[in-house]
């Protein structure tokens, strides 16, 4: 796995701002300020993109408007569009340079509606929070950022 580039996919949130915002400062449920800043701080991946249910794979610096959709809401063909869609978006932003999705392992920050499809096409992936209840990952992220060890390690 070492010799593979990390990439974190962090799932969207419903709390955003209320006017457009790069990706990373939109979110602001305290969840993904929580992610993201434990994988800014302490994971530290070789890049950082976002899951979003209207976008898909969207990189955190790029700027969007606030929208209200969510994979919750989707039906099991619109959740397996999104992540064709998702992993269409994989390829054509990882696939260069003669590199293949098999150079990279992805660490997904996410709850199942984002990650049951998507896996199945990864080659290599981990969930991180495995299927911690929310309240679960807020806990062990506000441990890993108070004493800086990675969440592996708590």
């Amino acid at each position: 796995m070492s010799n593979k580039t990390t990439i974190a996919l962090i799932s969207c949130v419903s709390q955003k701002t209320q006017t457009k915002n790069k990706v990373k400062d939109l979110y602001i449920s305290p969840l993904f300020k929580k992610t993201w800043d434990y994988n800014v701080k302490i994971d530290r991946p070789d890049g950082v993109y976002i899951l979003s249910a209207l976008h898909g794979l969207i990189r955190y610096d790029v700027e969007i408007e606030p929208y209200d959709k969510t994979l919750l809401d989707m039906s099991k063909e619109e959740s397996l569009e999104w992540a064709e869609n998702v992993y269409a978006q994989l390829k054509e932003t990882f696939e260069k340079d003669g590199k293949t999705l098999n150079d990279y392992h992805f660490k997904i920050y996410a709850g199942t509606k984002y990650y049951e499809n998507l896996v199945k096409v990864l080659p290599s992936y981990e969930l991180p929070f495995g299927k911690l209840p929310i309240g679960k990952r807020l806990g062990a992220l506000t441990t890993a950022l108070k004493t800086g060890k990675k969440l592996s390690e708590i």
